[in-house]
């Protein structure tokens, strides 16, 4: 599991270990490192200047909620951090 606090303190220490348990080759670190040079949602949840958070349609959380369902996650949109985490530490 990646937690977003631990890619955000050493992200190269945290992509060396994802590639090692993916066999890519150390090497490709740095080139892992640069894709978090930009920000990978461009604003869609929130500008990088800290403006306005945009609200997901409720559409769009039905469907993300089935689609766990669908694949037998126990967790829905609404889910709290702390029980998405474990499920993932069973």
């Amino acid at each position: 599991m990646v937690l977003y606090e631990n890619l955000t303190s050493d992200p190269e220490a945290e992509i060396a270990r994802l590639f090692h348990v993916m066999g890519v080759p150390e090497e490709l670190v740095p080139v892992g490192a640069s894709a978090l040079d930009r920000h990978s949602q461009n604003g869609m949840f929130s500008s990088a200047a800290g403006g306005d958070v945009v609200v997901v349609p409720e559409e769009g959380k039905r469907l993300a909620d089935r689609t766990f369902k669908d694949f037998g996650f126990p967790f829905r949109v609404d889910s709290t951090f702390e029980e998405f985490q474990q499920f993932f530490h069973k």
